[in-house]
């Protein structure tokens, strides 16, 4: 039984450390001595909650991949831990914007599964906000001016209004699900704001009785700056992804898709840039609005079975696909 622990132990540090991409100094913890009923976290756990608060982007999905039951032992590792007060879980059902305001600037917490409630606009800053497997919101998430921080693996829900929306404000989703029922909103959308969006899915929302659309999936305005790496918008999106007003969108792989109106638009002077990225299936792959003085980049992207290829104000100089492939258009897979 010890050395079957050990090893378990050993494993776990090791995949840690490795995910981690880089050197990690933990700092050295006296031995105490528990109560009989109390919890003693053993050497890898306590490597855990050190390593938690200092994990770069990206790698808590590459902590949760490294083997079958990694996630379910990082969370039976919180939860216990959560449970002698040594790491914050922060329960299912409580406001987040009232829980959360109470933690100091840089704070790290870990959403525990079930539905979090969401009333209000969120005032942090370099928060990271974790979600254990399970972990969702199903209300409207506002991010206030001036906030700033990372949400790892929470699922966002709304049938009614905008999922996420952040004014002046600087976030990043990483394995995020977002799924949006309104068709008079985006389900994310970013006023002169700084966005990241890592392996992440936005989508409308499919239930056994019905398919219900959003309007936008990604909508970038004013003076936006978003970056999207390896992420899936659509299906059940009208329109991908609406850059307008002077934003930014620089668009890294993936695939926008399922879009029955438009995958990609641009506006007034705003500037897009895909590589590598998909579009599938849908209305019109691409649209320029008219008069628009900004800038359509695809490099090295694909173009599948839409009806339409193009529309709007398309003119050569606003855009460039001279490495971008196209197929079967005016054919959809429907």
């Amino acid at each position: 039984m010890a050395a079957n622990r050990y090893k378990t132990s050993a494993r776990l540090i090791h995949a840690l450390l490795a995910a981690k991409q880089g050197h990690v100094h933990l700092a050295k913890q006296p031995p105490t001595k528990p109560a009989p009923t109390e919890f003693m976290p053993l050497e890898d756990e306590r490597i855990l909650l050190q390593l938690l608060p200092s994990l770069r982007p990206g790698t808590w999905q590459g902590l949760r991949c490294i083997s079958r039951g990694t996630a379910e032992a990082v969370t039976n590792h919180l939860l216990k831990a959560a449970a002698t007060r040594m790491m914050t879980v922060i329960p299912a059902g409580q406001n987040l914007c009232s829980v959360l305001k109470q933690f100091v600037h840089g704070a790290t917490v870990v959403l525990a599964p079930g539905r979090h409630r969401w009333v209000g606009k969120l005032h942090a800053n370099q928060i990271r906000i974790f979600g254990l497997p399970g972990a969702n919101i199903q209300d409207r998430v506002q991010l206030a001016e001036g906030s700033s921080g990372s949400i790892y693996d929470v699922s966002f829900r709304s049938e009614d209004g905008c999922n996420i929306r952040l004014q002046d404000a600087s976030w990043s989703l990483h394995g995020c699900t977002v799924e949006c029922g309104d068709p008079d909103v985006a389900a994310l959308t970013a006023t002169s704001s700084k966005l990241a969006l890592h392996h992440c899915i936005v989508m409308g929302i499919e239930t056994a009785t019905a398919l219900r659309s959003c309007w936008m999936g990604l909508l970038a305005k004013g003076a936006s700056s978003i970056f999207t790496n390896e992420c899936i918008i659509g299906p059940l999106v009208q329109r991908g992804v609406v850059a307008t007003d002077n934003a930014v969108v620089h668009v890294n792989g993936g695939r926008i898709q399922g879009c029955d109106e438009i995958g990609l638009r641009l506006s007034g002077d705003a500037h897009v840039v895909g590589q590598q990225v998909e579009l599938i299936n849908g209305g019109m792959a691409l649209h320029v609005g008219a008069s628009c003085t900004g800038s359509l980049e695809l490099h090295e992207s694909r173009i599948e079975s839409f009806r339409t290829l193009c529309g709007g104000d398309f003119r050569t100089r606003i855009v460039d696909m001279q490495t971008t492939k196209v197929f079967n258009v005016g054919v959809t897979s429907d």
